[in-house]
């Protein structure tokens, strides 16, 4: 199938010249390309032409794909540039110099697809042009030894050229290499695998799997009572889909050995679990790769899917140089691909994007093959790639270089930026779901031993920082998203922690926003902040030795005023969640989040200012952030002196309400 006429005039006369020129930044002459081109007059002529010409087939396939949310009103803004007149007509448009858009105003539809270099083109074209055409053509298989041969030289890139990605994977460059136990995946004929106890001095590469157990009767695990099996081998057949296409991936790149948690940890064994689970942040770093897999909810699920037809549609365009600068003895080949789902949109929804433990398993890896359905997409705390981008494409991490400010190889690591980062991981964490409520604290201790290792926020209790720690106390439920909060049904941390409440987490007051009032006030600005709060003792029991892990109980003893009150039923923002506070006398002070929601009219609670802000206007205005908390002194007098409180919620309000209270001490539990 060739190219129509239109099509055809579409790549010579406008879309290669157009995009160069947008690319090289060549700006000096007006361009000879219009903005926009007109492709043909009609949608009724497309799918006239769609018969002969493979791009109009392209145009008319893409269309007719599931539409995505205009969540920025992206097709108005079009549709108001294109006249009346001109409705029934396709305009095309480049889109950040390298996709190619057609839009029709009629049917209201915009396609976009994407442009770039066979291998061959791309090898001999100029550097000039390889920055143009950066699109690559997709393989139709994920087992394609051509993509095999890209990880590979991304990861040969990211050695060689990434400092942070090194450093982050060698902390403690005189520490243990390996993990305690791990898979060896022999040879490719090779029809068994076997697990193998490692040696101290044993600096072999080695792959880690992040996935999904889910709930399938065919787990295979490491026992105590079938440990030497496992290690005498494991028949590759018997092995769940998972594992096995984790082997095939290990073989493939040429990497001996892979940890998979179920299999390298002996399940069932609580002083291993333990001791493993706090080297997991080394297990995760010092991987050569870690791989996961975007489409599979359990381990009986593929990392390598089957691909569809459209990875197999690459349209040739002609070149349309005979001459000058972009002219070669042998033209080069364009190709026009479909465009591809991004990481974000193939992430998103995904079974590990709301899996709790791969959170961590994410954020503590220098390197991450996401295996997704459409792409295979590369992440490293320098750089982003996707498969359909050239091998020398670059583009921001996506999610790696979230705490790349914890843990810098040169220069002093900025605390605002830690407690920023922290922030931000509580609110992605907590947004995922746990088979075991009780792991709430250990899937995240990994993260939480990377900042311990800094020195610089002082003793981790219970998800809380001792250094700003009346601002990690101002934690509240996250509403925005719809989700329902509960309190854990198993004891996860005492109520004054995030760990308490099963749902999404906000922390605004330890935000880089929020601590940027507090450079200002070192210049004199006209906004203070002061504790109102004294805390005497943060103390938790815990299971084991770990001060990451489990958290068995734990109380706060604190001196400050208290306010009894009223929580009303009265929303002032219903998206948010917030209720109005009002005091006995009926006057409204303020308002609050519940940590969990409740269908009562009014509830009678207790106030405890945590941190006092005060603006110096021509009045001064003070308003307190505040917990909100309730009386449960009756069930809990046995070991503490003065009313004991349970936190139930975090509200702000004006500080005058408890200018004639007293101070006295008090615990939460």
């Amino acid at each position: 199938m060739a190219l129509c006429h239109t099509c055809v005039r579409l790549a010579r006369e406008w879309l290669i010249p157009r995009m160069i020129y947008i690319s090289t930044q060549n700006h000096t002459d007006p361009p000879e390309q219009p903005l926009h081109w007109w492709h043909h007059s009609s949608w009724e002529s497309l799918e006239a032409a769609a018969g002969e010409c493979e791009l109009c087939h392209l145009i008319l396939t893409e269309a007719a794909r599931p539409r995505l949310p205009d969540k920025f009103n992206y097709l108005h803004n079009i549709s108001a540039e294109v006249p009346d007149e001109n409705a029934r007509k396709l305009r095309c448009q480049v889109f950040g110099g390298k996709q190619l858009e057609i839009f029709s105003k009629e049917k209201q539809l915009l396609v976009t697809l994407r442009t770039g270099f066979d291998d061959e083109s791309r090898s001999r074209a100029p550097e000039t042009l390889r920055k143009v055409f950066t699109a690559r053509i997709v393989s139709p298989s994920p087992e394609d030894d051509r993509n095999w041969s890209n990880v590979k030289e991304w990861i040969s890139r990211c050695h060689s050229s990434h400092p942070r990605c090194s450093a982050w994977a060698n902390r403690d460059a005189h520490a243990r290499h390996l993990p305690t136990r791990v898979v060896d995946v022999g040879d490719d004929d090779d029809a068994t695998v076997r697990l193998r106890i490692t040696k101290d001095d044993d600096q072999s590469q080695y792959i880690a799997l992040s996935y999904c157990w889910g709930q399938t009767r065919t787990q295979m695990v490491t026992t105590s009572a079938n440990i030497q099996e496992r290690i005498d081998g494991i028949t590759l057949s018997s092995m769940p889909r998972t594992h096995r296409d984790a082997v095939t991936i290990a073989r493939k790149l040429g990497i001996r050995y892979i940890w998979i948690d179920a299999l390298c940890i002996i399940q069932g064994d609580r002083e291993d679990w333990s001791r493993e689970a706090a080297l997991m942040h080394k297990v995760y770093s010092r991987a050569a790769l870690t791989i996961g897999g975007l489409s599979a909810s359990n381990v009986d699920g593929p990392l390598l899917p089957q691909r569809t037809a459209r990875h197999r549609i690459a349209v040739p365009i002609p070149w349309p140089f005979t001459s000058g600068p972009y002219a070669s003895d042998k033209p080069y080949q364009v190709f026009i691909t479909p465009q591809f789902q991004d990481f974000d949109k193939a992430f998103d929804g995904s079974p590990l994007s709301t899996r709790g433990w791969t959170f961590q398993e994410r954020a503590m890896s220098a390197r991450f093959l996401h295996l997704a359905p459409e792409l295979f997409h590369w992440e490293c705390r320098e750089s982003a790639v996707h498969e359909g981008d050239s091998i020398e494409a670059h583009h921001v991490p996506y999610g790696l270089g979230l705490f790349n400010n914890v843990y810098e190889p040169k220069g002093e690591i900025l605390k605002i930026l830690m407690h920023n980062a922290w922030a931000d991981a509580i609110n992605e964490y907590t947004k995922r779901s746990l088979t075991v409520g009780g792991d709430k604290l250990p899937a995240l201790a990994g993260i939480a031993r990377i900042y311990g290792e800094q020195g610089k926020l002082g003793v981790y209790v219970a998800g809380l920082w001792e250094d700003e720690f009346l601002k990690h106390l101002l934690w509240q439920a996250d509403r925005t998203t719809g989700a329902q909060h509960k309190r854990a049904q198993a004891f996860c941390s005492p109520s004054w922690s995030w760990a308490s409440i099963d749902g999404p987490i906000e922390n605004p007051a330890i935000k880089r926003a929020f601590a940027g009032l507090r450079m200002l006030e070192d210049l004199g600005s006209e906004t203070r902040h002061t504790g109102a709060l004294t805390v005497f003792t943060a103390t938790v029991e815990r299971d084991d030795a770990d001060e990451y892990g489990i958290v068995e109980s734990g109380h706060l003893k604190a001196a400050g005023t208290l306010l009894e009150a009223w929580c009303l039923m009265t929303r002032l923002t219903p998206k948010t969640g917030e209720r109005v506070i009002g005091i006995p006398s009926g006057v409204s002070i303020g308002s609050c989040i519940l940590d969990v929601e409740v269908d009562d009219l009014a509830i009678n609670v207790w106030m405890a200012p945590v941190l006092l802000c005060e603006k110096l206007f021509e009045n001064r205005i003070k308003q307190s952030e505040v917990l909100i908390l309730k009386d449960i002194t009756a069930t809990h007098q046995q070991g503490f002196t003065g009313k004991v409180f349970e936190r139930i919620g975090k509200g702000r309000v004006h500080y005058y309400a408890f200018q004639n209270s007293v101070r006295e001490d008090y615990t939460i539990v």
